[in-house]
């Protein structure tokens, strides 16, 4: 009869426990003190002690949660598979009566048990330190089980990125080293590949405002872009003092979906570490990548990273401030810089792979091939022969675009005024041969045209321009009052109930160069609401340019800022504010503060720096 195959050995499993106990002991310590502790403690200073457990639930559910998954599951998995890293461990491994498959099992299930008991008992022991004579046991039991869950699917996730980069390698300190690199490579080579293409292809930012790759990073998806989940809200106030703690608590968490897609994603990456560690070369311990066919990937991964990364480091210092974009010198130049990149990348990878320093006597075909497809891909960015810059959108296809100025940011969704955008976007590209050598230092204007597409892609171009009919029809949408309306209509409403404070500055140019504040006045919330009524709604209707500073000759310097809250009082209410800079183009505006604040802003003769 033929056996089956085993999964798990009982004796490996207590085996790892016993060794690594303090590993486990110091994960729930920690958890420990955070959560049930601190829950206990609040009981000496407040009755809800059940909400206190809502806000650390809350707060642990998210950024914390995760870095402290990221740690704990490499180091998890260093110790689980801390016998493959020694001749003596590996050769032990190999001689006992068990087969891999065991192995590998009790390995990844003592790393992974003992974190998700602790978690469990973690939760039940805040959820027990937090009752109360006023508590809400439901509200924290939901709380909790979240925490529980979402902290789990994270740490499995992790432990098993870390236990497949435990197969790779056989040696210790380069299996963090590799993990790191695995969770960050993604986003780490978009960001350095844009920042690139920056340099030579006309019409890409030189910043970088967004990554399309994060979900491939989820130790950054998760951390920055998703995970806030549960929701409180504090009504609360005791002798016209707000209380530290929530009255009513909303528990919710909306991105299930995302935890479901990596936990599958967990799945796959623990069966393609079994697969590779049945095929796992034992004698291999101590090298840094044991999978043989895996170590061309390593050696020409690391000579592309270090060459473009090399590159663009040596570029920076020796020709940054004096580049031109495409410009000859600057494109031979670069090719110098990936050159020598790639060249410490190639040599320094085989140093690691052949665990020696004497490589140098061959391998040069390999790495003068390398160096050739850096500059045929510096000339192609420089030649932009993908078209990357002279790219206008669909207007069908944008859903909105983000308006960046110096004192705002709008989006605008209106279909109409996405149109008008876009023709001045596609003008501009038109006349590209106009703006031939413009940059950030010599031009007259910059265009920033950020759209948000409806397939959740985003597309982001910035046009260094001279001040010409482009520019012109550009700022002839931003100063309409259809444009001005959107700008300066906020997410909560400009009334008595929702305005926190108003201020009002005046400026005055100094000779060398500087303002100093001549006006420094506070608004009552009555005021800020009749100023935004019937004096900056009034200009925007008339067509006034409310938006910057006005004209280089203007007479007036000055600004006004009303802050917005809801009407929710706590913590977690939400905010904004709305920031009005005053030229002498908005003449309501002027006479009400002439005429409500006492201050002549004509009169006064300020002049914009």
């Amino acid at each position: 009869m033929k056996s089956k195959t085993s999964f798990f050995n009982l004796g490996l499993f207590k085996s790892n426990l016993k060794r690594y106990w303090p590993l486990w002991t110091a994960h729930f310590a920690l958890w420990f003190f955070m959560l049930p502790i601190i829950v206990l403690m609040s009981h000496e200073y407040t009755e809800l002690a059940s909400n206190r457990a809502v806000i650390l639930l809350s707060g642990y559910s998210s950024e914390f949660a995760v870095i402290f998954a990221f740690c704990m599951a490499v180091l998890s998995a260093m110790a689980m598979y801390s016998f493959m890293y020694t001749s003596r461990g590996s050769g032990l491994i190999a001689s006992l009566p068990v087969s891999r498959e065991a192995v590998f099992g009790s390995a990844y299930l003592a790393g992974l048990l003992p974190v998700i008991a602790s978690n469990l008992i973690i939760a039940l022991l805040t959820l027990v330190f937090s009752l109360g004579r006023q508590s809400d046991p439901a509200m924290v039991l939901k709380a909790a089980a979240i925490w529980f869950t979402v902290y789990s699917i994270e740490y499995i996730l992790f432990y098993s990125i870390a236990a497949l980069t435990a197969m790779v390698t056989g040696n210790i300190i380069a299996m963090p080293v590799l993990y790191i690199i695995f969770n960050f490579f993604f986003v780490g080579m978009e960001f350095i590949i844009r920042l690139f293409l920056s340099i030579f292809v006309w019409g890409l930012p030189d910043s970088v405002s967004y990554m399309s790759l994060t979900p491939l990073s989820p130790v950054l998806y998760l951390a920055t872009l998703k995970f806030m989940p549960l929701k409180y809200e504090e009504t609360v106030s005791i002798n016209g003092m707000l209380n530290n703690y929530v009255d009513k608590a909303s528990v919710s968490f909306q991105d299930w979906h995302i935890l479901l897609i990596y936990l599958a994603v967990a799945i796959v990456l623990t069966a393609a570490a079994l697969l590779l560690f049945r095929k796992h070369k034992m004698e291999s311990a101590g090298d840094v990548v044991s999978v043989s066919w895996m170590r061309p990937v390593f050696k020409y991964g690391l000579t592309v990273c270090a060459a473009l990364c090399g590159g663009m480091l040596l570029f920076a210092i020796f020709y940054y401030e004096s580049y031109q974009r495409s410009a000859p010198l600057a494109v031979i130049i670069m090719i110098l810089c990936m050159a020598v990149g790639a060249l410490v990348g190639y040599f320094g990878s085989e140093m690691l792979l052949k665990k020696s320093f004497h490589v140098f006597k061959s391998g040069w075909k390999g790495y003068i091939i390398t160096a050739l497809v850096c500059a045929v891909f510096v000339v192609c960015c420089s030649f932009d022969v993908l078209g990357i810059g002279k790219t206008v959108p669909n207007p069908d296809k944008v859903e909105s675009i983000n308006v960046l100025g110096e004192d705002y940011s709008v989006d605008i969704s209106d279909p109409d005024m996405v149109s008008k955008f876009i023709d001045v976007h596609r003008n501009i590209v038109n006349d590209r041969d106009k703006y031939t050598g413009f940059n950030e230092n010599n031009c007259s204007e910059d265009v920033l045209f950020r759209y948000s597409m409806k397939d959740g892609s985003q597309l982001e171009r910035r046009y260094y321009i001279a001040d010409d009919k482009n520019f012109k029809d550009y700022k002839s949408i931003i100063y309409s009052p259809e444009f001005q309306l959107q700008l300066f209509t906020t997410s909560i409403p400009v009334d008595i109930q929702h305005c926190e404070g108003a201020y009002f500055y005046a400026y005055t140019a100094t000779p060398d160069g500087y303002t100093d504040t001549v006006e420094n006045l506070d608004l009552t919330p009555e005021q800020a609401v009749d100023f935004y009524e019937n004096a900056l709604l009034t200009d925007i209707r008339n067509g006034k340019k409310v938006v910057g500073v006005g004209n280089d000759d203007s007479s007036v310097f000055a600004s006004l800022e009303i802050y917005l809250t809801e009407s929710k009082i706590g913590i977690d209410a939400d905010s904004t504010s709305l920031y009005v800079r005053i030229n002498d183009d908005c003449e309501n505006c002027i006479q009400w503060i002439k005429d409500n604040l006492g201050v002549d802003l004509k009169a006064m003769g300020t002049e914009a720096p």
